[in-house]
């Protein structure tokens, strides 16, 4: 995992271990790849694919 992190600069953001995939399915996700935008509130936002421009406008939508 610390490899491919490194690897493909996803470590700007934080990511998490789940080999017994219990956040998987405490966030509804169903495949990889997958974006979970948690709010301060605890809502959420999944998304699959995401462009690195779509990524950033959906960052701006749910937290702007």
């Amino acid at each position: 995992m610390q490899a491919f992190v490194g690897g493909t600069g996803v470590g700007v953001f934080p990511n998490i271990n789940d080999e017994r995939g219990r956040i998987w399915v405490e966030y509804g996700v169903g495949n990889q790849p997958a974006f979970v935008l948690v709010r301060a509130d605890g809502s959420t936002e999944r998304y699959g694919s995401l462009s690195e421009e779509n990524l950033q406008s959906e960052i701006d939508s749910v937290f702007g």
